[in-house]
């Protein structure tokens, strides 16, 4: 009896650590946090007039206000973006790009380590905002020698157009700038973010001229270079429509 005892207990030592295994596993995995995938997202900068793809001159454009325009420069800082997710969340890494159509590789933003999820909004801004727009000196593409930074107490220049225009061939030049004069977009749409993908956005130049002003360089300023111009508020109020989303894939 004694034998057939020892050989019970033997197999109910056995059986309880293997429910005891059992239950160990469950609460550890109960307790394990996966943490969310996260993938790189990438903007990419397309500039129009109109219907027609912006380029340098001698390519000439026609504006609402019948002025005939060809162009020299764009360059304009992209930062701040945030996403915001369907449940109201918003991610906002810390961004400051420059982008300036002489460089092309500047048009092409990637944001790493996004989470993924369900977005149904995506905004930025055009400039710089106040709490770095007076900040003194800065590196990356807040650094002054990239030449868009006027003062310190000024700060920078958030968006620079020139060119010439009209038959006589006169020059313009558009240097838009100011805390007040940030431009913030809020684009709506809707993507379900679970690799690696790109957003394509669109300026459409055309719109700096026109709605809700018809922008008249033979009347309205040619040349701004400081924040109080009293042509700047049409020009910031016709920027605000000047972006929108093409593809997101």
């Amino acid at each position: 009896m004694r034998k057939n005892t020892n050989h019970f207990s033997r197999q109910y030592i056995v059986i309880f650590s293997a429910i005891f295994l059992v239950f160990s596993s469950c609460k550890k995995d109960a307790s394990t946090v996966v943490a969310p995938s996260a993938y790189s997202l990438t903007f990419q900068l397309s500039h129009s007039f109109g219907n027609t793809v912006f380029q340098y001159a001698p390519q000439k454009f026609i504006t609402a206000a019948n002025d005939t325009l060809s162009f020299a420069k764009l360059e304009y800082y992209f930062t701040n973006i945030r996403l915001t997710k369907t449940d109201g969340s918003v991610i906002s890494p810390s961004t400051y790009f420059l982008v300036d159509l002489d460089n092309p590789s500047t048009e092409s933003i990637t944001l790493n380590n996004i989470p993924e999820g369900s977005y149904n909004k995506i905004s930025f801004d055009i400039g710089v905002d106040s709490a770095h727009n007076h900040s003194g000196t800065q590196t990356g593409a807040l650094d002054p020698a990239y030449s868009m930074f006027w003062t310190w107490n000024t700060g920078f220049i958030f968006y620079r157009i020139s060119g010439n225009f009209s038959s006589a061939n006169t020059t313009f030049s558009l240097d838009l700038g100011g805390d007040n004069n940030l431009m913030t977009y809020d684009l709506p749409t809707y993507f379900e973010f679970a690799k690696n993908m790109t957003v394509n956005l669109n300026m459409n130049v055309k719109e700096l001229f026109q709605n809700p002003y018809n922008y008249d360089l033979k009347t309205d300023s040619k040349d701004i270079h400081n924040t109080t111009d009293a042509s700047i508020p049409k020009l910031v109020q016709n920027a605000k429509d000047m972006f929108s989303i093409t593809l997101i894939q």
